[in-house]
Protein backbone atom coordinates (compact mmCIF):
# COMPACT_ATOMS: atom_id res chain seq x y z
CA UNK A 1 0.00 0.00 0.00
CA UNK A 2 1.34 3.77 -0.75
CA UNK A 3 1.85 6.05 2.01
CA UNK A 4 -1.63 7.83 1.74
CA UNK A 5 -3.47 4.48 1.73
CA UNK A 6 -1.29 3.17 4.99
CA UNK A 7 -2.14 7.04 6.79
CA UNK A 8 -6.14 6.68 6.35
CA UNK A 9 -5.58 3.13 7.68
CA UNK A 10 -4.50 4.90 10.66
CA UNK A 11 -6.74 7.94 10.86
CA UNK A 12 -9.97 5.82 9.91
CA UNK A 13 -9.20 2.90 12.61
CA UNK A 14 -8.16 5.90 15.26
CA UNK A 15 -11.09 7.69 14.35
CA UNK A 16 -13.82 4.79 14.55
CA UNK A 17 -11.58 3.47 18.14
CA UNK A 18 -11.49 7.13 20.03
CA UNK A 19 -15.43 8.15 18.61
CA UNK A 20 -16.81 4.82 19.68
CA UNK A 21 -19.44 5.02 22.27
CA UNK A 22 -18.20 8.73 22.82
CA UNK A 23 -21.72 9.68 23.68
CA UNK A 24 -22.41 7.18 26.25
CA UNK A 25 -21.29 7.00 30.06
CA UNK A 26 -21.28 9.77 32.91
CA UNK A 27 -18.07 11.53 33.50
CA UNK A 28 -15.79 8.65 35.46
CA UNK A 29 -14.59 10.48 38.65
CA UNK A 30 -13.40 14.21 40.35
CA UNK A 31 -10.91 15.09 38.11
CA UNK A 32 -12.72 14.67 35.40
CA UNK A 33 -15.80 17.07 36.55
CA UNK A 34 -13.29 19.18 37.99
CA UNK A 35 -12.43 19.99 34.13
CA UNK A 36 -15.78 20.16 32.94
CA UNK A 37 -17.17 22.41 35.42
CA UNK A 38 -14.07 25.09 34.53
CA UNK A 39 -15.28 25.06 30.67
CA UNK A 40 -18.73 25.42 31.62
CA UNK A 41 -18.04 28.77 33.95
CA UNK A 42 -15.33 30.22 31.33
CA UNK A 43 -18.46 29.70 28.72
CA UNK A 44 -20.73 31.40 30.96
CA UNK A 45 -18.61 34.52 31.72
CA UNK A 46 -16.09 33.25 33.78
CA UNK A 47 -12.32 34.33 33.83
CA UNK A 48 -11.06 32.58 31.19
CA UNK A 49 -7.48 32.97 32.32
CA UNK A 50 -7.35 31.66 35.69
CA UNK A 51 -10.96 29.55 35.33
CA UNK A 52 -12.37 28.89 38.41
CA UNK A 53 -14.52 25.44 39.59
CA UNK A 54 -17.51 25.54 41.81
CA UNK A 55 -15.92 29.60 42.29
CA UNK A 56 -12.59 27.92 43.30
CA UNK A 57 -9.82 28.91 40.84
CA UNK A 58 -7.81 26.10 39.42
CA UNK A 59 -4.57 27.77 39.87
CA UNK A 60 -2.18 24.70 38.88
CA UNK A 61 -3.63 23.37 36.11
CA UNK A 62 -2.75 25.30 32.75
CA UNK A 63 -5.91 26.71 31.06
CA UNK A 64 -5.12 25.36 27.60
CA UNK A 65 -7.27 21.67 28.31
CA UNK A 66 -9.91 23.82 29.59
CA UNK A 67 -10.52 26.15 26.82
CA UNK A 68 -10.09 23.31 24.48
CA UNK A 69 -13.41 21.89 25.98
CA UNK A 70 -14.91 25.11 26.18
CA UNK A 71 -14.66 25.21 22.77
CA UNK A 72 -15.74 21.76 22.47
CA UNK A 73 -18.70 22.67 24.03
CA UNK A 74 -19.66 26.03 21.87
CA UNK A 75 -19.15 24.12 18.46
CA UNK A 76 -21.67 21.40 19.75
CA UNK A 77 -24.34 23.46 21.00
CA UNK A 78 -23.86 22.49 24.58
CA UNK A 79 -21.14 21.65 27.20
CA UNK A 80 -22.45 18.28 27.44
CA UNK A 81 -19.91 14.92 28.44
CA UNK A 82 -20.00 14.21 24.33
CA UNK A 83 -18.50 17.29 23.79
CA UNK A 84 -16.31 17.31 26.75
CA UNK A 85 -14.87 14.61 25.07
CA UNK A 86 -13.91 15.58 22.07
CA UNK A 87 -10.25 17.10 22.79
CA UNK A 88 -9.21 14.04 24.41
CA UNK A 89 -10.68 12.00 21.50
CA UNK A 90 -8.73 14.11 18.76
CA UNK A 91 -5.61 13.93 20.38
CA UNK A 92 -5.57 10.37 20.41
CA UNK A 93 -6.03 10.44 16.74
CA UNK A 94 -3.25 13.20 16.61
CA UNK A 95 -1.17 10.77 18.57
CA UNK A 96 -1.87 7.81 16.19
CA UNK A 97 -0.85 9.85 13.15
CA UNK A 98 2.48 11.06 14.37
CA UNK A 99 3.31 7.44 15.57
CA UNK A 100 2.81 6.34 12.30
CA UNK A 101 5.14 9.41 10.68
CA UNK A 102 7.83 9.49 12.99
CA UNK A 103 7.63 5.31 12.76
CA UNK A 104 7.95 5.75 8.58
CA UNK A 105 10.57 7.87 9.46
CA UNK A 106 12.71 5.63 11.44
CA UNK A 107 11.69 2.16 10.23
CA UNK A 108 9.74 1.94 7.56
CA UNK A 109 6.05 2.83 6.58
CA UNK A 110 4.87 -1.24 7.15
CA UNK A 111 6.74 -1.09 10.83
CA UNK A 112 5.10 2.22 11.08
CA UNK A 113 1.46 1.46 10.14
CA UNK A 114 1.20 -1.99 12.75
CA UNK A 115 3.25 0.67 15.69
CA UNK A 116 0.13 3.55 15.18
CA UNK A 117 -2.48 0.42 14.92
CA UNK A 118 -0.52 -1.31 18.41
CA UNK A 119 -1.15 2.49 20.05
CA UNK A 120 -4.45 2.79 19.14
CA UNK A 121 -5.51 -0.60 20.18
CA UNK A 122 -4.00 -0.61 23.71
CA UNK A 123 -6.16 -0.88 26.61
CA UNK A 124 -4.94 2.53 28.35
CA UNK A 125 -4.93 4.59 24.95
CA UNK A 126 -8.68 3.20 23.87
CA UNK A 127 -9.87 4.46 27.87
CA UNK A 128 -8.23 7.60 28.30
CA UNK A 129 -9.26 8.73 24.72
CA UNK A 130 -12.26 9.16 26.49
CA UNK A 131 -11.79 10.97 29.65
CA UNK A 132 -12.06 14.64 30.43
CA UNK A 133 -8.16 15.05 31.20
CA UNK A 134 -5.88 16.65 29.72
CA UNK A 135 -2.99 13.19 29.62
CA UNK A 136 -4.01 12.20 25.91
CA UNK A 137 -3.27 16.20 24.76
CA UNK A 138 -0.06 16.04 26.27
CA UNK A 139 0.63 12.39 24.77
CA UNK A 140 -0.29 13.78 21.39
CA UNK A 141 1.73 16.75 22.19
CA UNK A 142 5.24 15.13 23.23
CA UNK A 143 4.71 12.82 20.07
CA UNK A 144 4.84 15.18 17.75
CA UNK A 145 7.82 16.96 19.69
CA UNK A 146 9.36 14.00 19.43
CA UNK A 147 8.80 13.74 15.36
CA UNK A 148 9.76 17.14 15.01
CA UNK A 149 12.98 16.57 16.95
CA UNK A 150 13.82 13.02 14.45
CA UNK A 151 12.33 15.71 11.29
CA UNK A 152 14.77 18.44 12.26
CA UNK A 153 17.77 15.60 12.82
CA UNK A 154 17.31 13.91 9.15
CA UNK A 155 15.98 17.35 6.87
CA UNK A 156 18.27 19.79 8.92
CA UNK A 157 14.48 22.42 8.16
CA UNK A 158 14.07 25.24 10.47
CA UNK A 159 10.09 24.40 9.69
CA UNK A 160 11.04 20.89 12.33
CA UNK A 161 12.72 22.80 14.32
CA UNK A 162 10.15 25.27 15.28
CA UNK A 163 7.31 22.42 15.60
CA UNK A 164 9.67 20.73 17.85
CA UNK A 165 9.43 23.72 19.73
CA UNK A 166 5.69 24.58 19.32
CA UNK A 167 5.27 20.70 20.84
CA UNK A 168 7.03 21.22 24.24
CA UNK A 169 5.42 24.76 24.64
CA UNK A 170 1.69 22.73 23.93
CA UNK A 171 2.65 19.76 26.32
CA UNK A 172 3.65 22.31 29.01
CA UNK A 173 0.50 23.98 28.37
CA UNK A 174 -1.16 20.80 29.05
CA UNK A 175 0.54 19.18 31.94
CA UNK A 176 3.95 21.45 32.76
CA UNK A 177 7.06 19.42 33.54
CA UNK A 178 4.83 16.48 32.74
CA UNK A 179 4.62 17.60 29.10
CA UNK A 180 7.68 19.00 28.61
CA UNK A 181 10.69 16.60 30.15
CA UNK A 182 10.42 13.70 28.61
CA UNK A 183 10.45 14.50 24.58
CA UNK A 184 13.49 17.47 25.78
CA UNK A 185 15.43 14.58 27.89
CA UNK A 186 15.20 11.76 25.21
CA UNK A 187 16.65 14.11 22.53
CA UNK A 188 19.54 15.00 24.62
CA UNK A 189 20.28 11.31 26.21
CA UNK A 190 20.31 10.23 22.56
CA UNK A 191 22.25 13.07 21.60
CA UNK A 192 24.98 11.81 24.27
CA UNK A 193 24.53 8.41 23.71
CA UNK A 194 25.62 9.05 20.14
CA UNK A 195 28.10 11.52 20.71
CA UNK A 196 25.77 13.55 17.60
CA UNK A 197 26.10 17.40 18.57
CA UNK A 198 24.38 17.75 14.97
CA UNK A 199 21.30 16.66 16.28
CA UNK A 200 21.13 19.41 18.70
CA UNK A 201 22.26 22.02 16.64
CA UNK A 202 19.45 21.07 14.27
CA UNK A 203 16.73 22.13 16.29
CA UNK A 204 17.91 25.35 16.20
CA UNK A 205 18.31 26.06 20.26
CA UNK A 206 18.08 29.81 20.09
CA UNK A 207 14.92 30.32 17.48
CA UNK A 208 13.62 27.19 19.60
CA UNK A 209 13.81 28.83 22.87
CA UNK A 210 12.23 32.13 21.77
CA UNK A 211 9.41 30.80 20.28
CA UNK A 212 9.15 28.41 23.63
CA UNK A 213 9.08 31.23 25.60
CA UNK A 214 6.82 33.01 23.46
CA UNK A 215 4.28 30.70 23.40
CA UNK A 216 4.34 30.42 27.15
CA UNK A 217 3.33 34.00 27.80
CA UNK A 218 -0.15 33.03 28.64
CA UNK A 219 1.16 30.65 31.35
CA UNK A 220 3.85 33.50 32.73
CA UNK A 221 1.43 36.09 32.96
CA UNK A 222 -0.26 33.90 35.67
CA UNK A 223 2.07 34.46 38.11
CA UNK A 224 2.01 37.93 38.33
CA UNK A 225 -1.27 37.33 38.93
CA UNK A 226 -1.71 34.86 41.54
CA UNK A 227 0.02 35.42 44.56
CA UNK A 228 2.71 32.42 45.66
CA UNK A 229 2.37 31.04 42.28
CA UNK A 230 5.28 29.65 41.84
CA UNK A 231 5.23 27.80 45.59
CA UNK A 232 2.04 26.41 44.67
CA UNK A 233 3.72 24.68 41.63
CA UNK A 234 6.53 23.80 43.57
CA UNK A 235 4.04 22.14 46.12
CA UNK A 236 2.03 20.40 42.84
CA UNK A 237 5.04 19.35 40.61
CA UNK A 238 7.96 18.32 43.26
CA UNK A 239 7.11 18.45 46.74
CA UNK A 240 3.91 16.99 46.05
CA UNK A 241 4.62 14.06 44.18
CA UNK A 242 8.04 12.95 45.28
CA UNK A 243 8.30 9.81 46.91
CA UNK A 244 7.16 10.47 50.86
CA UNK A 245 9.01 7.39 52.25
CA UNK A 246 11.86 4.60 51.58
CA UNK A 247 8.83 2.26 51.41
CA UNK A 248 7.99 4.05 48.03
CA UNK A 249 11.29 3.63 46.78
CA UNK A 250 10.06 -0.12 46.37
CA UNK A 251 6.61 0.54 45.95
CA UNK A 252 6.39 3.43 42.96
CA UNK A 253 8.64 0.80 40.88
CA UNK A 254 6.52 -1.80 40.98
CA UNK A 255 3.44 -0.17 40.92
CA UNK A 256 5.14 1.35 38.05
CA UNK A 257 5.49 -1.46 35.85
CA UNK A 258 2.24 -2.90 36.89
CA UNK A 259 0.32 -0.10 35.29
CA UNK A 260 2.61 0.32 32.12
CA UNK A 261 1.81 -3.94 31.42
CA UNK A 262 -2.53 -2.77 32.74
CA UNK A 263 -2.50 0.26 30.45
CA UNK A 264 -0.26 -1.61 27.31
CA UNK A 265 -2.67 -4.81 26.93
CA UNK A 266 -2.72 -6.85 25.40
CA UNK A 267 0.66 -5.56 23.40
CA UNK A 268 2.07 -6.01 26.73
CA UNK A 269 2.19 -9.83 25.79
CA UNK A 270 4.71 -9.17 23.17
CA UNK A 271 7.24 -6.93 25.22
CA UNK A 272 9.19 -9.83 26.68
CA UNK A 273 10.05 -10.70 22.71
CA UNK A 274 11.01 -6.96 22.24
CA UNK A 275 13.16 -6.80 25.49
CA UNK A 276 15.17 -10.01 24.55
CA UNK A 277 15.29 -8.50 20.58
CA UNK A 278 17.05 -5.51 22.00
CA UNK A 279 19.30 -7.57 24.28
CA UNK A 280 21.15 -9.34 21.88
CA UNK A 281 21.51 -6.39 19.52
CA UNK A 282 22.54 -4.00 22.55
CA UNK A 283 26.39 -3.48 20.86
CA UNK A 284 24.29 -2.37 17.68
CA UNK A 285 21.98 0.37 19.54
CA UNK A 286 23.72 3.17 19.52
CA UNK A 287 23.67 3.27 15.62
CA UNK A 288 20.66 1.82 15.59
CA UNK A 289 16.75 3.77 15.30
CA UNK A 290 15.32 1.78 17.92
CA UNK A 291 17.77 3.82 20.26
CA UNK A 292 15.16 6.81 20.21
CA UNK A 293 11.78 4.92 21.39
CA UNK A 294 13.48 2.86 23.81
CA UNK A 295 15.33 6.08 25.49
CA UNK A 296 11.85 7.71 24.91
CA UNK A 297 10.03 4.46 26.56
CA UNK A 298 12.86 4.61 29.83
CA UNK A 299 12.41 7.93 30.40
CA UNK A 300 8.73 7.95 30.91
CA UNK A 301 8.71 4.80 32.98
CA UNK A 302 12.18 6.04 35.49
CA UNK A 303 10.10 9.37 35.60
CA UNK A 304 7.22 7.48 37.02
CA UNK A 305 9.12 5.24 39.58
CA UNK A 306 10.39 8.26 41.13
CA UNK A 307 6.71 9.36 42.02
CA UNK A 308 4.96 8.93 44.95
CA UNK A 309 1.51 8.07 43.90
CA UNK A 310 1.42 6.17 40.50
CA UNK A 311 -1.65 6.69 38.56
CA UNK A 312 -2.98 4.68 35.61
CA UNK A 313 -2.99 7.89 33.25
CA UNK A 314 0.58 8.60 34.31
CA UNK A 315 1.85 5.76 31.69
CA UNK A 316 -0.21 7.06 29.14
CA UNK A 317 2.69 8.83 27.30
CA UNK A 318 4.99 5.50 27.63
CA UNK A 319 2.48 3.85 25.13
CA UNK A 320 3.73 5.55 21.82
CA UNK A 321 7.45 4.89 22.30
CA UNK A 322 5.77 1.01 23.73
CA UNK A 323 4.79 0.97 20.74
CA UNK A 324 7.18 2.31 18.75
CA UNK A 325 9.65 -0.32 20.33
CA UNK A 326 7.50 -3.50 19.92
CA UNK A 327 6.33 -3.08 16.21
CA UNK A 328 9.82 -3.34 14.39
CA UNK A 329 11.66 -5.75 16.90
CA UNK A 330 8.21 -8.08 16.24
CA UNK A 331 8.88 -7.22 12.64
CA UNK A 332 11.99 -8.07 12.70
CA UNK A 333 11.54 -11.81 14.16
CA UNK A 334 9.39 -12.09 11.87
CA UNK A 335 11.57 -11.72 8.89
CA UNK A 336 14.31 -14.27 9.91
CA UNK A 337 11.98 -16.85 8.91
CA UNK A 338 12.96 -19.18 11.54
CA UNK A 339 12.44 -20.84 14.76
CA UNK A 340 13.83 -19.90 18.41
CA UNK A 341 12.99 -17.93 21.31
CA UNK A 342 12.58 -14.57 19.20
CA UNK A 343 10.17 -16.18 17.38
CA UNK A 344 8.06 -18.22 20.02
CA UNK A 345 7.42 -14.63 21.95
CA UNK A 346 6.71 -13.19 19.09
CA UNK A 347 4.04 -15.50 17.59
CA UNK A 348 3.11 -17.50 20.91
CA UNK A 349 0.50 -14.70 22.68
CA UNK A 350 -0.46 -13.89 19.10
CA UNK A 351 -1.98 -17.80 18.72
CA UNK A 352 -2.88 -17.33 21.96
CA UNK A 353 -4.88 -14.05 21.71
CA UNK A 354 -6.40 -15.70 18.25
CA UNK A 355 -7.28 -18.81 20.20
CA UNK A 356 -8.67 -16.97 22.90
CA UNK A 357 -11.11 -14.89 20.10
CA UNK A 358 -12.55 -18.00 18.62
CA UNK A 359 -13.67 -19.58 22.53
CA UNK A 360 -14.77 -16.87 23.51
CA UNK A 361 -16.89 -16.23 20.26
CA UNK A 362 -18.03 -19.76 20.32
CA UNK A 363 -18.95 -19.77 24.32
CA UNK A 364 -20.94 -16.74 23.94
CA UNK A 365 -22.92 -18.43 20.75
CA UNK A 366 -23.48 -21.74 22.86
CA UNK A 367 -24.79 -20.10 25.64
CA UNK A 368 -21.73 -21.14 28.23
CA UNK A 369 -20.83 -18.92 30.56
CA UNK A 370 -17.61 -18.56 31.24
CA UNK A 371 -17.53 -15.17 33.50
CA UNK A 372 -13.56 -15.23 32.79
CA UNK A 373 -14.26 -14.27 29.25
CA UNK A 374 -17.68 -11.81 28.74
CA UNK A 375 -19.41 -11.26 31.97
CA UNK A 376 -22.58 -10.39 33.12
CA UNK A 377 -25.38 -8.53 30.96
CA UNK A 378 -22.35 -7.80 28.41
CA UNK A 379 -23.18 -12.16 27.08
CA UNK A 380 -26.89 -11.51 26.93
CA UNK A 381 -26.27 -8.53 24.80
CA UNK A 382 -23.82 -10.12 22.30
CA UNK A 383 -26.77 -13.03 21.72
CA UNK A 384 -28.78 -10.33 19.96
CA UNK A 385 -28.86 -9.24 16.74
CA UNK A 386 -26.82 -6.82 15.76
CA UNK A 387 -24.19 -7.58 18.16
CA UNK A 388 -24.59 -11.34 17.48
CA UNK A 389 -22.11 -10.89 14.35
CA UNK A 390 -19.39 -9.95 17.10
CA UNK A 391 -18.87 -13.50 18.44
CA UNK A 392 -19.41 -15.23 14.71
CA UNK A 393 -16.71 -12.74 13.83
CA UNK A 394 -14.59 -13.62 16.61
CA UNK A 395 -14.73 -17.49 15.37
CA UNK A 396 -14.01 -16.40 11.98
CA UNK A 397 -11.15 -14.54 12.68
CA UNK A 398 -9.70 -16.03 15.32
CA UNK A 399 -9.99 -19.14 13.27
CA UNK A 400 -8.52 -17.71 10.14
CA UNK A 401 -5.67 -16.18 11.92
CA UNK A 402 -4.75 -19.14 13.13
CA UNK A 403 -4.22 -20.83 10.11
CA UNK A 404 -1.91 -17.80 8.40
CA UNK A 405 0.31 -17.55 11.69
CA UNK A 406 2.47 -20.34 10.45
CA UNK A 407 2.46 -19.15 6.84
CA UNK A 408 1.99 -15.15 6.47
CA UNK A 409 2.46 -14.09 10.35
CA UNK A 410 1.68 -10.23 9.42
CA UNK A 411 -1.91 -10.87 7.98
CA UNK A 412 -2.19 -12.99 11.27
CA UNK A 413 -0.91 -9.96 13.58
CA UNK A 414 -3.51 -7.67 11.45
CA UNK A 415 -6.40 -9.90 12.12
CA UNK A 416 -5.52 -10.00 15.52
CA UNK A 417 -5.61 -6.27 15.80
CA UNK A 418 -8.70 -6.16 14.21
CA UNK A 419 -10.31 -8.34 16.08
CA UNK A 420 -9.29 -6.01 19.30
CA UNK A 421 -10.02 -3.16 17.53
CA UNK A 422 -13.54 -4.63 16.92
CA UNK A 423 -14.05 -5.71 20.89
CA UNK A 424 -12.84 -2.44 21.70
CA UNK A 425 -15.61 -0.41 19.85
CA UNK A 426 -18.40 -2.87 20.44
CA UNK A 427 -17.71 -3.77 24.23
CA UNK A 428 -16.99 -0.22 25.32
CA UNK A 429 -20.90 1.23 24.52
CA UNK A 430 -22.50 -1.68 25.89
CA UNK A 431 -20.49 -1.31 28.89
CA UNK A 432 -20.88 2.63 29.45
CA UNK A 433 -24.79 2.13 28.65
CA UNK A 434 -24.66 -0.30 32.02
CA UNK A 435 -23.00 2.04 33.99
CA UNK A 436 -25.03 4.86 33.04
CA UNK A 437 -28.50 2.72 33.52
CA UNK A 438 -26.44 2.01 37.46
CA UNK A 439 -25.45 5.13 38.29
CA UNK A 440 -26.99 8.12 36.14
CA UNK A 441 -27.27 11.23 38.90
CA UNK A 442 -30.07 13.02 37.57
CA UNK A 443 -32.78 11.79 39.42
CA UNK A 444 -31.40 13.24 42.89
CA UNK A 445 -30.32 16.23 41.05
CA UNK A 446 -33.71 16.87 39.87
CA UNK A 447 -34.92 16.41 44.00
CA UNK A 448 -32.14 18.84 45.01
CA UNK A 449 -33.31 21.56 41.94
CA UNK A 450 -36.95 21.23 42.84
CA UNK A 451 -36.42 21.62 46.76
CA UNK A 452 -33.72 24.47 46.45
CA UNK A 453 -36.04 26.30 44.25
CA UNK A 454 -33.42 28.70 42.87
CA UNK A 455 -31.18 29.22 46.07
CA UNK A 456 -27.57 28.79 46.36
CA UNK A 457 -26.18 25.28 47.28
CA UNK A 458 -23.33 24.79 49.40
CA UNK A 459 -21.08 22.02 49.60
CA UNK A 460 -17.71 20.70 50.32
CA UNK A 461 -15.56 18.64 47.35
CA UNK A 462 -16.94 15.21 47.90
CA UNK A 463 -18.73 14.78 44.48
CA UNK A 464 -17.56 17.38 41.98
CA UNK A 465 -18.63 15.17 39.50
CA UNK A 466 -22.61 15.53 40.99
CA UNK A 467 -22.60 19.43 40.30
CA UNK A 468 -22.33 19.13 36.74
CA UNK A 469 -25.29 17.24 36.71
CA UNK A 470 -26.98 19.17 39.10
CA UNK A 471 -26.42 22.53 36.96
CA UNK A 472 -27.38 24.91 40.19
CA UNK A 473 -25.83 27.62 41.84
CA UNK A 474 -23.21 26.35 44.04
CA UNK A 475 -20.53 27.61 46.45
CA UNK A 476 -17.51 25.17 47.29
CA UNK A 477 -17.20 25.32 50.74
CA UNK A 478 -13.49 24.29 52.47
CA UNK A 479 -13.69 21.46 54.60
CA UNK A 480 -12.91 23.42 57.44
CA UNK A 481 -15.96 25.33 57.22
CA UNK A 482 -19.15 22.42 56.59
CA UNK A 483 -19.24 22.62 60.24
CA UNK A 484 -20.18 26.08 60.04
CA UNK A 485 -22.47 25.89 57.38
CA UNK A 486 -24.44 23.08 58.88
CA UNK A 487 -24.90 25.20 62.12
CA UNK A 488 -26.12 28.37 60.47
CA UNK A 489 -29.01 29.83 62.22
CA UNK A 490 -30.09 30.72 58.52
CA UNK A 491 -30.39 27.37 57.74
CA UNK A 492 -28.38 27.08 54.92
CA UNK A 493 -28.46 23.93 52.06
CA UNK A 494 -25.37 21.86 51.88
CA UNK A 495 -25.00 18.70 50.03
CA UNK A 496 -22.49 16.81 51.22
CA UNK A 497 -21.70 12.46 51.67
CA UNK A 498 -23.92 10.69 54.27
CA UNK A 499 -20.55 9.21 55.45
CA UNK A 500 -19.55 12.94 56.33
CA UNK A 501 -22.49 13.82 58.01
CA UNK A 502 -22.29 11.06 60.34
CA UNK A 503 -18.44 11.96 61.65
CA UNK A 504 -18.97 15.63 61.44
CA UNK A 505 -22.08 14.40 63.81
CA UNK A 506 -20.55 12.60 66.19
CA UNK A 507 -17.60 14.56 66.64
CA UNK A 508 -19.81 17.05 67.45
CA UNK A 509 -19.06 19.05 65.08
CA UNK A 510 -22.14 19.36 63.73
CA UNK A 511 -25.27 19.49 64.45
CA UNK A 512 -28.28 16.37 65.30
CA UNK A 513 -30.58 18.75 64.50
CA UNK A 514 -30.07 19.18 60.36
CA UNK A 515 -33.12 18.03 58.10
CA UNK A 516 -32.03 15.77 55.13
CA UNK A 517 -34.31 16.67 52.30
CA UNK A 518 -33.32 14.85 50.20
CA UNK A 519 -30.84 11.52 49.40
CA UNK A 520 -29.18 9.39 46.40
CA UNK A 521 -26.74 7.70 45.44
CA UNK A 522 -24.11 8.44 42.36
CA UNK A 523 -21.53 5.89 42.13
CA UNK A 524 -20.50 4.20 45.39
CA UNK A 525 -21.13 8.30 47.36
CA UNK A 526 -24.13 8.69 48.90
CA UNK A 527 -25.28 11.78 49.17
CA UNK A 528 -27.36 13.77 50.46
CA UNK A 529 -29.43 17.31 50.57
CA UNK A 530 -29.17 18.99 54.44
CA UNK A 531 -30.75 21.63 56.02
CA UNK A 532 -28.72 23.66 58.62
CA UNK A 533 -30.01 23.12 62.12
CA UNK A 534 -29.03 26.24 63.79
CA UNK A 535 -32.15 28.28 65.69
Amino acid sequence: MQRPRLLAVVVVTATVLAFSGLWHGILGHGDEARFVVAAREVLRGGPWLIPTALGQPMVIKPPLFIWLVALAGKAHGRLDEFAARWPGALAAVATAVAVYLLGARLFGRQVALLAALLFSTTLGGFQLAREVLPDMPMTAASTMAMLGAVAAAQDGTRRAAVGFAVALALGFHFKLLVGLVPPLATVILVAAFRRDLQSIRALRPVLGAAVFFALLLPWLVRILLVPDFLAQIDSETFSGRAWGSWRKAYESPVRTLQLFVETLFPWSLLVPAAVVHAWRRRSELRDNPLLIPLVWLAVVVILNMAVNTVRWRYLLPALPPAALVIAPTWQAQIERGRGGLERWLSLGPLAGMLALFTLMGAFTLARVDPTWLVGGELRQALRKLPWMLVPVVWIAGGAAGLSLLGRRPRWAMLLCVSLVSLSLATIEPLTRAQRDRALDPRPFAEQVRAVAAGRRILSNSDSVRFYFYLDAPTTLLRDIDLPGALARSTRELVVLRADTLDALQRRGAAPRTVTVLAEGRFGDDHLVLVQGGGE
